[in-house]
């Protein structure tokens, strides 16, 4: 799992992790290495490195590699709203991602296909074992999310969007036209 701890969401989803869905995957057959990635870990969860197979790193340079080097990316998000950079980030590294509904929150449909849904403790662990077993269904589950990664719209993308909606508030109509406006910068900067 990824993300800032110091973000109360993200503690609570490792603390869930631990202390609720990695009980039930190991009742499962499966005893998984686990790593919480990210900055700002509380003393509760650097507590939880006390188990040899539980990692916290506290701040890395890049999640990529982290990304890269895990079977599954588990996010047992319980609350929280809009989208999930943690479930973008997994998708795009093309990981199998099993999260819970607010979890898929503000996925589009196409990118929400390429993760796996459960709403409780009980589910994430059957899912998340079963992906642990079944290294077929690892390489099925990646490539879904990588195609599920390549609707999603990319920075450029968000830029143009967002350079669009500057331009309707300012008056200016279409983006292109916005940008050609000599005092554009002023506005911006205002």
């Amino acid at each position: 799992m990824v993300g800032n701890f110091a973000y109360p969401p993200t503690a609570d989803a490792a603390l869930h992790l631990v202390g609720d869905v990695l009980p039930a995957i190991r009742r499962r057959g499966c005893d998984p290495e686990v790593r919480l990635v990210g900055a700002a870990p509380p003393a509760a969860i650097r507590a939880l490195a006390a188990d040899p197979r539980i990692h916290v790193t506290g701040e890395v340079p890049a999640v990529e590699p982290w990304l890269d080097g895990a079977d599954v990316v588990l996010v047992p998000l319980r609350v929280g709203g809009g989208v999930k950079v943690k479930v973008l980030e997994a998708l795009a590294r093309g990981r199998p991602v099993v999260t819970t509904p607010v979890g898929a929150q503000g996925l589009s449909a196409a990118a929400a296909r390429g993760v796996t849904v459960a709403a409780d403790a009980e589910g994430l662990a059957e899912r998340t074992a079963a992906l642990l077993r079944d290294p077929l269904a690892r390489v099925v589950a990646a490539d879904a999310a990588r195609r599920a990664a390549a609707t999603l719209p990319r920075w450029n993308d968000a830029a143009a969007a967002l350079l669009a909606c500057w331009a309707e508030a300012a008056g200016c109509g279409a983006a292109s036209s916005w940008r050609a406006a000599p005092r554009a910068p002023a506005l911006i900067a205002s």
